[in-house]
């Protein structure tokens, strides 16, 4: 998988856990940019959101943290 293609898939999952806006890369211009920029900072449903993942990810054992229980350390 090309590296591009990752951080499109990363943003899109970013928009459907409601912490990102998207837009396709074709349609992007810098009014649209500009507007979504806007409307994450402005609406607070993205900080709620960004804090709801947030704990999520606080709560997902490390990669270590997962080998260790695995090997009973």
């Amino acid at each position: 998988m090309s590296v591009r293609r990752d951080r499109l898939r990363g943003g899109w999952r970013a928009g459907g856990a409601g912490v990102a806006l998207t837009c396709p890369p074709e349609r992007l211009t810098s009014g649209r940019l500009r507007a979504m920029v806007a409307q994450v900072l402005d609406d607070p449903s993205f900080a709620h959101a960004a804090a709801r993942v947030r704990t999520e990810m606080l709560g997902t054992p490390t990669p270590a943290g997962s080998s260790r229980s695995w090997n009973g350390w």
